[in-house]
Protein backbone atom coordinates (compact mmCIF):
# COMPACT_ATOMS: atom_id res chain seq x y z
CA UNK A 1 0.00 0.00 0.00
CA UNK A 2 1.50 3.41 -0.94
CA UNK A 3 1.80 6.51 1.22
CA UNK A 4 -1.48 8.38 -0.63
CA UNK A 5 -3.19 5.06 0.09
CA UNK A 6 -2.09 4.67 3.51
CA UNK A 7 -3.01 8.25 4.41
CA UNK A 8 -6.55 8.36 2.84
CA UNK A 9 -7.38 5.14 5.07
CA UNK A 10 -5.98 6.36 8.12
CA UNK A 11 -8.16 9.87 7.14
CA UNK A 12 -11.48 7.46 6.86
CA UNK A 13 -11.06 5.85 9.35
CA UNK A 14 -10.53 9.54 11.81
CA UNK A 15 -13.67 10.92 9.47
CA UNK A 16 -16.46 7.95 9.71
CA UNK A 17 -15.75 8.27 13.17
CA UNK A 18 -16.64 11.80 13.76
CA UNK A 19 -19.42 11.40 11.59
CA UNK A 20 -20.99 8.64 13.02
CA UNK A 21 -21.17 10.47 16.46
CA UNK A 22 -23.32 13.40 15.22
CA UNK A 23 -26.75 13.06 17.10
CA UNK A 24 -29.50 12.30 14.92
CA UNK A 25 -31.87 15.60 15.55
CA UNK A 26 -28.34 17.77 14.15
CA UNK A 27 -27.75 14.98 11.27
CA UNK A 28 -31.60 15.75 10.41
CA UNK A 29 -31.19 19.44 10.53
CA UNK A 30 -27.59 19.73 8.95
CA UNK A 31 -29.10 17.84 6.11
CA UNK A 32 -32.00 19.72 5.49
CA UNK A 33 -29.43 23.06 5.57
CA UNK A 34 -26.90 21.41 3.22
CA UNK A 35 -30.29 20.26 0.64
CA UNK A 36 -31.54 24.15 1.11
CA UNK A 37 -28.24 25.53 -0.29
CA UNK A 38 -28.01 23.00 -3.08
CA UNK A 39 -31.02 23.62 -4.41
CA UNK A 40 -31.01 27.72 -4.18
CA UNK A 41 -27.58 27.75 -6.26
CA UNK A 42 -27.88 28.79 -9.81
CA UNK A 43 -26.16 25.15 -11.31
CA UNK A 44 -29.03 23.24 -9.44
CA UNK A 45 -32.07 25.66 -11.08
CA UNK A 46 -30.67 25.46 -14.20
CA UNK A 47 -29.75 21.98 -14.69
CA UNK A 48 -32.13 19.65 -16.24
CA UNK A 49 -31.13 16.30 -14.43
CA UNK A 50 -29.55 15.53 -10.88
CA UNK A 51 -27.27 12.32 -10.09
CA UNK A 52 -27.90 12.02 -6.69
CA UNK A 53 -26.95 9.15 -3.95
CA UNK A 54 -28.64 7.27 -1.36
CA UNK A 55 -27.63 8.29 1.98
CA UNK A 56 -26.37 5.55 4.01
CA UNK A 57 -25.31 5.71 7.80
CA UNK A 58 -24.11 8.79 8.72
CA UNK A 59 -24.14 10.68 5.41
CA UNK A 60 -26.06 13.62 4.46
CA UNK A 61 -29.38 12.67 4.21
CA UNK A 62 -30.27 13.60 0.61
CA UNK A 63 -34.49 11.79 0.26
CA UNK A 64 -35.92 15.18 0.31
CA UNK A 65 -33.36 16.76 -2.16
CA UNK A 66 -34.96 13.61 -4.55
CA UNK A 67 -38.34 15.03 -3.76
CA UNK A 68 -37.43 18.42 -4.60
CA UNK A 69 -35.69 17.54 -8.03
CA UNK A 70 -38.88 15.80 -8.95
CA UNK A 71 -41.48 18.32 -7.69
CA UNK A 72 -39.00 21.18 -9.61
CA UNK A 73 -39.80 18.62 -12.97
CA UNK A 74 -36.01 17.54 -12.94
CA UNK A 75 -34.95 14.54 -14.05
CA UNK A 76 -33.45 12.37 -11.14
CA UNK A 77 -30.73 9.47 -11.31
CA UNK A 78 -29.66 7.00 -9.16
CA UNK A 79 -26.22 4.90 -8.99
CA UNK A 80 -26.36 1.57 -9.12
CA UNK A 81 -23.20 -0.94 -8.87
CA UNK A 82 -22.26 -3.29 -11.77
CA UNK A 83 -19.47 -5.04 -11.33
CA UNK A 84 -16.42 -2.56 -10.81
CA UNK A 85 -17.93 0.25 -12.40
CA UNK A 86 -21.60 2.39 -11.83
CA UNK A 87 -24.21 3.27 -14.15
CA UNK A 88 -27.30 5.98 -13.02
CA UNK A 89 -30.43 4.63 -13.64
CA UNK A 90 -33.93 6.99 -14.38
CA UNK A 91 -36.19 7.27 -10.89
CA UNK A 92 -39.63 9.15 -11.00
CA UNK A 93 -40.18 7.84 -6.81
CA UNK A 94 -38.01 6.97 -4.08
CA UNK A 95 -40.06 4.19 -4.54
CA UNK A 96 -37.95 2.84 -7.36
CA UNK A 97 -34.83 2.00 -5.38
CA UNK A 98 -34.51 -1.13 -3.78
CA UNK A 99 -31.71 -2.45 -1.08
CA UNK A 100 -28.65 -3.04 -3.48
CA UNK A 101 -24.67 -3.15 -2.93
CA UNK A 102 -24.20 -3.05 0.73
CA UNK A 103 -27.38 -2.41 1.80
CA UNK A 104 -27.61 1.35 0.06
CA UNK A 105 -31.03 1.64 -1.86
CA UNK A 106 -30.44 1.16 -5.84
CA UNK A 107 -32.15 2.04 -8.59
CA UNK A 108 -33.54 -1.48 -10.56
CA UNK A 109 -31.69 -1.35 -13.31
CA UNK A 110 -34.27 -1.78 -15.72
CA UNK A 111 -34.91 2.06 -16.60
CA UNK A 112 -33.86 4.80 -18.31
CA UNK A 113 -29.59 4.80 -18.37
CA UNK A 114 -28.60 8.38 -17.82
CA UNK A 115 -25.76 8.99 -20.64
CA UNK A 116 -24.49 12.44 -20.81
CA UNK A 117 -26.16 15.85 -20.41
CA UNK A 118 -24.61 19.57 -20.13
CA UNK A 119 -26.87 21.08 -17.98
CA UNK A 120 -26.14 17.68 -15.12
CA UNK A 121 -24.92 18.07 -11.38
CA UNK A 122 -24.22 15.59 -9.71
CA UNK A 123 -24.61 15.38 -5.68
CA UNK A 124 -21.61 13.53 -4.57
CA UNK A 125 -21.17 11.68 -1.44
CA UNK A 126 -17.71 11.48 0.36
CA UNK A 127 -15.88 10.89 4.14
CA UNK A 128 -13.55 13.41 3.86
CA UNK A 129 -13.24 17.12 1.73
CA UNK A 130 -10.99 19.02 0.71
CA UNK A 131 -11.14 22.91 0.61
CA UNK A 132 -8.69 22.09 -2.70
CA UNK A 133 -11.84 21.11 -3.94
CA UNK A 134 -11.21 16.77 -3.91
CA UNK A 135 -12.14 14.22 -1.64
CA UNK A 136 -11.64 10.46 -0.18
CA UNK A 137 -14.55 8.67 -0.44
CA UNK A 138 -14.84 4.70 0.98
CA UNK A 139 -12.02 3.79 -1.44
CA UNK A 140 -13.91 2.02 -4.22
CA UNK A 141 -13.32 4.61 -6.83
CA UNK A 142 -16.56 4.08 -8.26
CA UNK A 143 -17.33 8.25 -8.28
CA UNK A 144 -14.15 8.80 -9.78
CA UNK A 145 -14.04 6.15 -12.88
CA UNK A 146 -17.28 7.43 -13.91
CA UNK A 147 -16.41 11.01 -13.08
CA UNK A 148 -13.77 10.59 -15.08
CA UNK A 149 -15.92 9.44 -18.38
CA UNK A 150 -18.52 12.33 -17.44
CA UNK A 151 -16.17 15.15 -18.02
CA UNK A 152 -19.11 18.09 -18.42
CA UNK A 153 -21.06 16.93 -15.26
CA UNK A 154 -20.92 20.17 -12.78
CA UNK A 155 -19.85 17.89 -9.46
CA UNK A 156 -20.76 19.17 -6.13
CA UNK A 157 -19.81 17.64 -3.21
CA UNK A 158 -22.30 17.56 0.18
CA UNK A 159 -20.96 16.58 3.73
CA UNK A 160 -20.89 18.34 7.24
CA UNK A 161 -18.73 20.70 8.25
CA UNK A 162 -16.34 18.83 10.35
CA UNK A 163 -15.80 16.40 7.21
CA UNK A 164 -14.26 19.44 5.77
CA UNK A 165 -9.85 19.52 5.69
CA UNK A 166 -7.74 21.94 4.64
CA UNK A 167 -6.51 19.21 2.11
CA UNK A 168 -6.58 15.51 1.44
CA UNK A 169 -4.43 13.46 0.46
CA UNK A 170 -4.89 12.32 -3.34
CA UNK A 171 -3.93 11.39 -6.59
CA UNK A 172 -3.60 11.48 -10.45
CA UNK A 173 -6.93 9.37 -10.67
CA UNK A 174 -9.08 11.62 -8.18
CA UNK A 175 -11.17 14.01 -9.43
CA UNK A 176 -11.92 17.78 -8.13
CA UNK A 177 -15.32 18.80 -7.12
CA UNK A 178 -16.68 22.27 -8.53
CA UNK A 179 -18.24 22.73 -5.64
CA UNK A 180 -18.41 21.76 -1.97
CA UNK A 181 -21.47 22.33 0.38
CA UNK A 182 -21.79 22.00 3.80
CA UNK A 183 -24.44 23.27 6.58
CA UNK A 184 -21.91 26.13 7.46
CA UNK A 185 -20.11 26.43 3.91
CA UNK A 186 -20.14 26.99 0.33
CA UNK A 187 -16.55 26.65 -1.38
CA UNK A 188 -16.62 27.47 -5.10
CA UNK A 189 -14.42 26.87 -8.12
CA UNK A 190 -14.19 29.79 -10.43
CA UNK A 191 -13.36 29.64 -13.82
CA UNK A 192 -10.82 26.77 -15.38
CA UNK A 193 -7.54 25.28 -14.07
CA UNK A 194 -6.84 25.52 -10.45
CA UNK A 195 -9.01 25.87 -7.90
CA UNK A 196 -9.66 29.46 -6.48
CA UNK A 197 -12.08 28.57 -3.76
CA UNK A 198 -14.39 31.96 -2.01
Amino acid sequence: MGNVDMEKKLLRKEMLKKRDSIAPPNLLSWSDKIVSFVVSGSKYVRATDILLYSSYGSEVITKGLCEKALKDGKEVFYPKVEGDYMSFYRVTSPADLNTGYKGILEPYGFGCKFKTGHNTVMIVPGVAFGRDGYRVGYGKGYYDKFLGRNTDIYKIGICFDQQLVNCVPRDEYDIQMDEIITEKTILTRNGKGEARWV
